[in-house]
């Protein structure tokens, strides 16, 4: 970086002149929008870590602030985050920077050159970040990196937030809770903002070299999407430690149990190593794992849905991993990781859950939740939580409608668990299967207790008549491929459907299904 722009970073990003920190918490959920999540420091503690590349360790630099400790420690070519417990007397969060109404017009007015760099510019962003920070390879998706979808995911973050700034005065945190939450699994600090930032202002003048005003003006943007995001992601993670076994960071569980549930779908149930209590979730929320293979020289961090009941007396967290051909960390969870391992997990964490639509429990109201493949982790969860809290009540009437795709009866996972269910409620759950290349010993039915019922891809109009669509207290829930989501979408929306009732859970960067504007 040359002295001049090293000059202009460090006057927009200050802790950078203290500071080059390294645990870069996943940037590739973490710069879905050129953001990250983090554990809220003062300005003080976000200036204790000086991170020397030569030594590969870190050094302390100034007294932290009593209510808050926060170390890290070198292991295995990494950073590993370890973590304290607020003080009872919570500080006010920080303010939010704001951006100038010249800045926005400044920005407004700039954006056409970014947007025609498309994801040429995060590519050299990524490009410029990584020969910075190489160390920052131990935390990305190396598949998403390599196939570009996180370059695009962050190109149309980045758009998105200023568009939405421009055209609303806003930020669309409805977009980014999704982002915050996957922060938190992440677990990055603040000095994170100022790295992404560094390298985005540095890229700006890589490729446009547009001058002091209009980086003074990216500046502002940046400095005020990245405080919204702090802001909010601190709150989710005081709300998750405040919990009875909630934790900040990371946490030992051992792997008591794990059973194959298909061909290709393998299911881990995972308990505390100090056996202390887990805290709640809500279903359809995930948990992330943090494993390092042997032959991988990079440390991953992957998210999977919560599969058990959230129920109180839960003691630990189960998970469903499809294993995907090439895929790093599935293959290792299937091929190498046994009953009795020890791993590191993250508190739950997601906004795909059933929060916000608790009527359906104490109402009448139907619920239909559709999925494809291990789509179905977090649906299972939710089906649990409507056993628990519906089906124990036949009071209620509710109805309950299971739809899903599988490729055969070998792939279908814990569908002996689904009939089951509906077996012992015939009147309140209705499941109907698709298969898309059934085998020749899979044989089609037609009431419940049949393998499955449909050939081919799943189309809604083949169950029209179970459908609530004329009840609007229906939810939807949908979950599975991009393509298969957005064809389930768009199904819906042409039954008349009302966006609001619609709900889905993308496991990749940047899947947006339907706008969330």
């Amino acid at each position: 970086m040359n002295f001049q722009l090293q000059k202009r970073c460090y006057r927009y990003f200050p802790r950078l002149s203290r500071s080059k920190l390294s645990n870069f918490t996943d940037l590739n959920k973490v710069l879905a929008l050129g953001v990250s999540n983090t554990s809220f420091c003062t300005s003080n503690e976000e200036s204790n870590f000086l991170f020397s590349r030569r030594r590969s360790s870190l050094a302390y630099r100034s007294k932290p602030s009593p209510n808050f400790v926060f170390k890290k420690f070198w292991q295995d070519g990494h950073f590993f985050s370890k973590t304290r417990n607020f003080s009872a007397n919570e500080s006010p969060l920080p303010k939010i920077p704001s951006v100038s109404l010249s800045s926005l017009g400044i920005v407004g007015t700039t954006l056409p050159l970014v947007a025609a760099a498309g994801t040429k510019f995060t590519g050299h962003f990524y490009e410029r970040l990584f020969k910075a920070h190489p160390e920052l390879l131990n935390i990305f998706n190396l598949n998403n990196q390599r196939n570009g979808t996180q370059k695009a995911a962050l190109f149309g973050a980045i758009a998105r937030a200023a568009t939405s700034l421009l055209s609303s005065g806003k930020l669309p945190m409805e977009m980014l809770e999704g982002i915050c939450q996957k922060h938190c699994a992440l677990y990055v600090v603040p000095a994170h903002y100022d790295v992404v930032g560094e390298h985005i202002i540095g890229t700006i003048v890589d490729m446009l070299d547009p001058g002091e005003t209009v980086l003074n003006a990216w500046g502002q943007l940046y400095l005020a999407l990245a405080g919204s995001m702090m802001h909010r992601e601190e709150e989710i993670y005081r709300q998750v430690e405040s919990r009875s076994g909630g934790w900040r960071g990371t946490r030992s569980f051992i792997v008591k149990s794990k059973e194959r549930k298909s061909d290709n779908i393998s299911s881990f149930y995972m308990v505390p190593k100090d056996g202390k209590p887990v805290c709640s979730f809500s279903s359809g929320q995930y948990i992330t794992v943090w494993l390092h293979p042997k032959e991988s020289e990079y440390r991953q961090l992957r998210h999977y849905s919560i599969t058990n009941s959230p129920g109180s007396e839960t003691s630990g967290y189960s998970i469903a991993v499809r294993k995907v051909t090439d895929g790093l960390i599935s293959s290792y969870l299937h091929d190498q990781v046994k009953e009795g391992d020890e791993i590191e997990l993250s508190p739950p964490m997601g906004d795909f859950t059933i929060q916000g639509s608790e009527h359906i429990w104490t109402t009448d109201a139907p619920v239909v939740l559709i999925s494809a493949g291990v789509g179905m982790t977090p649906m299972l969860s939710m089906l649990h939580s409507l056993e628990d809290h519906k089906l124990s009540h036949a009071k209620l009437g509710h109805k309950v409608l299971w739809l899903h795709g599988a490729r055969n009866g070998k792939e279908h996972a814990f569908r002996d668990y689904i009939v089951s269910l509906s077996h012992d409620h015939p009147d309140e759950v209705t499941r109907r299967v698709w298969y898309s290349e059934a085998n020749a010993d899979d044989i089609r039915g037609e009431n419940n207790a049949a393998k499955y019922h449909f050939d081919g891809n799943m189309e809604l109009g083949s169950v029209k008549s179970h459908l609530p669509l004329h009840d609007e207290r229906a939810q939807y829930y949908y979950c599975g491929p991009l393509p298969f989501m957005q064809n389930i979408q768009s199904q819906l929306t042409d039954f008349g459907v009302p966006k609001a009732s619609q709900h889905y859970e993308a496991f990749g960067p940047g899947q947006e299904v339907m706008s969330r504007q």
